[in-house]
């Protein structure tokens, strides 16, 4: 890809949601912003947790600014309650605006991106 092409993308804002901050998520994260990606991060594993609102402090997992779940979210006990989350991680695909959507595993953060029906969503499925 030519340079004038790689500019375009760079400006290019991704939504990686995965259960939680592990060194393997923030290894992937750094490779991603090291394209010069502008990439922010959703955990599963915070919603319903009292956080404040790391937006604004430029708090970040790794390479990635970390975004919050708003107040109220549900805490998630089991796959049973994924489903419960959608209208909170809807507000969180408003408040980003990513172009593109980056989620796994499918089990959950998977199923609740595609629950979502945001578009374009790339699922990623963790393991061996």
């Amino acid at each position: 890809m030519g340079h004038a092409g790689r500019e375009g993308l760079r400006a290019l804002r991704i939504l990686y949601f995965s259960l939680g901050d592990t060194v393997h998520d923030r290894r992937f994260l750094q490779r991603i912003a090291d394209f010069g990606y502008e990439v922010w991060s959703l955990q599963l594993s915070d919603a319903g947790r009292a956080r404040r609102d790391e937006r604004t402090s430029g708090a970040t997992s790794g390479a990635a600014p970390r975004a919050s779940w708003p107040k109220g979210a549900p805490i998630v006990k089991g796959p049973e309650d994924v489903p419960s989350l959608l209208p909170a991680f809807r507000d969180v695909l408003a408040d980003v605006r990513p172009a593109v959507l980056h989620a796994g595993p499918t089990q959950s953060c998977g199923y609740l991106a595609a629950l979502s029906e945001f578009h374009p969503f790339l699922l990623m499925s963790w393991g061996s």
